[in-house]
């Protein structure tokens, strides 16, 4: 049995445990798109109901990030039906942007994996990626239920 045969079995064993099944690939994206969608198509297939796309090494730019998430949209049967989530680090400066450019071309639910107060690590922020889309709702017209006039409330904790 391949390796993704066993992943697609996993999958849909998580999915008889539980509704909601989240899968993340390698990252592999970064040299291949073609690598990426197939990887989408089995998530589809097992049952997740979110892939997320990484880039844990933060090596992507902001329109090669989106260009994936598109891709993987026209190219995947059904994927309609998955939510797609980001997951960026921050090793070139880039984790917002790209995490912007994901919401740009699709990502939605579970959206972008993010941490508060940016001080804290390498993953992309979550108090600039909601101000950002708070104040330039012309291209991000899209609800985070996050109130921004307490963002920062937490970091005096």
């Amino acid at each position: 049995m391949s390796v993704w045969n066993r992943r697609g079995n996993a999958i849909r064993f998580a999915k008889s445990l539980c509704d909601d099944v989240e899968f993340s690939p390698e990252e592999r994206y970064a040299y291949r798109h073609g690598f990426s969608v197939s990887r989408a198509r089995c998530c589809r297939r097992s049952g997740a109901t979110t892939l997320n796309i990484p880039d844990t090494v933060g090596y992507t730019v902001p329109a090669e990030f989106g260009e994936l998430i598109t891709t993987i949209r026209q190219r995947v049967k059904g994927i309609e039906n998955v939510s797609i989530s980001a997951h960026c680090h921050n090793d070139l400066g880039m984790a917002v942007a790209n995490a912007l450019a994901a919401v740009s071309a699709g990502a939605r639910t579970g959206g972008v994996h993010d941490q508060w107060n940016w001080r804290a690590g390498g993953n992309a922020s979550l108090e600039e990626i909601v101000m950002a889309m708070r104040v330039r709702p012309d291209r991000f017209a899209y609800e985070t239920g996050v109130v921004g006039e307490q963002i920062s409330r937490p970091a005096r904790c």
